[in-house]
């Protein structure tokens, strides 16, 4: 069970002066009365390993122990199989690839596979042990309505658990038919657990008419149950599009792609509404994404910086910001006319990693920027910053002057154990514990705290059993 930060209220944003931070600084920013530190940990430049297929876009997941890359560099040298680039999450070092087996991805003969279908994405299965692995869409054919096509549960030693197969059958001749197929898919999001077989999987997809969509398809036991449209490009004109989408609770999401900023829509009603778009953000920079840290929600989104209204040479930027205290988001869509906005977005710092390979006047196929994190807990996150042919970047944000060392990360990485005692109404901990909450058995969150505590103070609560949840593991007590 996963702590929410729905306790605290947000401190007044006091930022300092918004600058540009080259790849080989570091930097800090401040809400309300706290100082938090930006350190470059690592750099990677990937300037000279360009895709071979430029039509495809690379991209990046990460968890404690590794940044995962899909692979679509070497494309021709992999005839038997799928390469995901891994690197060491808390020190950027690069190490073996993970392998899959493509044989026994398709369980059909090798030459079966595509070029097309070798590129791929991955999509975070949320857990700990796997991944979710989707083919991209053969081009020449594309996916019409009577087909249907299939993701993979993989786990991280490389292997195949289980396929799902969609099928678009139920909202197909609104968007596509026979001669206007499916000819590409953007980017998917995953609530639920694939592990289980119940979630929600949100597909972005492009016809062959440049019209884009993103589905949301439900499965329970492994099995596709629904599916239907829940955003469709509001003009129809966009075309060579690559829509991401980022699930932000169980009403909303960012959509964003490489014509447009991003921007706030519902999945569940009042579908195609937009709720509120970042303009100071130029439409060719492409990535956006939240992440919760000491009690506040942060944006992290990429951007291009050009000068004198020069759209052929710009600088390749991520502009971190607060975006809004959680609980405060919480109250506001919980309401019964539900709201949500930019409107109290605040731009704290950008990293500026130079020149851009996006170019205005050629469609940037493969220019996209990603953005993860690596949560080591203790309010020591990892923030990994990855374009395809450019860069991997990877810096540690904390409240301190310097980065913790990696000896100190490592220790935090691998104890997914708590140890505890309880004595005279407290519960104490061995060690302080960060982003601890306490819940009672019908789910009400009743102590959350993001600052590291030693125990916690049970007097003032009855008797019963409590669930006490932690970024390592979740536990009952008995008081």
């Amino acid at each position: 069970m996963k702590a929410k930060l729905s306790s605290l209220l947000l401190l007044a944003a006091v930022c300092v002066p918004v600058t540009a931070l080259s790849q080989t600084e570091s930097t800090s920013f401040v809400i309300g009365n706290d100082t938090y530190y930006l350190h470059k940990i690592a750099y990677h430049d990937l300037s000279s390993d360009k895709p071979n297929v430029g039509k495809w876009n690379q991209n990046m997941v990460a968890d404690r122990q590794y940044i995962y890359i899909a692979d679509h560099v070497n494309i021709s040298n992999s005839a038997n199989q799928l390469n995901i680039k891994r690197y060491i999450a808390y020190n950027g070092e690069r190490v073996d690839d993970l392998i899959i087996d493509y044989q026994e991805l398709y369980n059909k003969e090798i030459d079966l596979m595509t070029d097309d279908q070798r590129c791929f994405y991955l999509v975070p299965a949320n857990d700990d042990e796997h991944l979710i692995l989707f083919p991209n869409i053969t081009e020449l054919t594309g996916i019409k309505p009577d087909e249907d096509f299939r993701f993979f549960l993989i786990d991280k030693t490389g292997h195949i658990i289980r396929d799902f197969t969609a099928s678009p059958k139920t909202f197909a001749y609104s968007f596509f038919d026979s001669n206007n197929p499916i000819g590409d898919f953007g980017i998917p999001e995953i609530t639920g657990n694939p592990v289980s077989g119940d979630f929600d999987i949100f597909i972005p997809m492009t016809n062959w008419n440049g019209e884009s969509m993103i589905a949301k398809y439900s499965y329970l036991n492994s099995v596709q149950s629904t599916s239907y449209s829940v955003y469709n490009c509001p003009n129809g004109t966009l075309t060579n599009t690559k829509t991401s989408v980022h699930i932000i609770d169980d009403n909303y999401m960012i959509v964003d792609d490489i014509d447009i900023v991003p921007s706030l829509y519902s999945y569940n009603g009042n579908y195609n509404n937009c709720y509120g778009t970042l303009d100071s953000i130029h439409k060719l920079g492409h990535g956006c994404n939240y992440f919760n840290y000491s009690g506040h929600r942060l944006l992290y989104i990429g951007d291009i910086e050009y000068s004198d209204n020069n759209n052929t040479n710009g600088t390749t930027q991520f502009k971190i910001g607060l975006w809004e205290d959680y609980s405060e988001l919480t109250q506001n869509i919980s309401r019964a006319n539900p709201s949500i906005s930019f409107d109290n977005f605040t731009q704290l710092t950008t990293l500026s990693f130079g020149e851009s390979t996006a170019k205005k006047a050629v469609a940037p196929y493969t220019y996209r920027q990603f953005m993860a994190t690596s949560d080591f807990g203790n309010n020591v996150m990892h923030l990994h910053f990855y374009v395809p042919g450019e860069f991997l970047a990877t810096y540690q944000l904390n409240k301190y002057e310097r980065p913790t060392d990696v000896e100190n990360i490592i220790n935090v990485a691998d104890n997914h154990t708590i140890s505890y005692r309880i004595s005279d109404k407290n519960i104490i901990f061995d060690c302080p514990v960060a982003d601890v909450s306490v819940f009672n058995m019908t789910g009400h969150q009743i102590f959350h705290s993001t600052t590291p505590v030693k125990s916690i103070n049970f007097a003032n609560f009855v008797k019963g059993t409590y669930i006490i949840a932690t970024p390592y593991k979740s536990f009952k007590i008995l008081l």
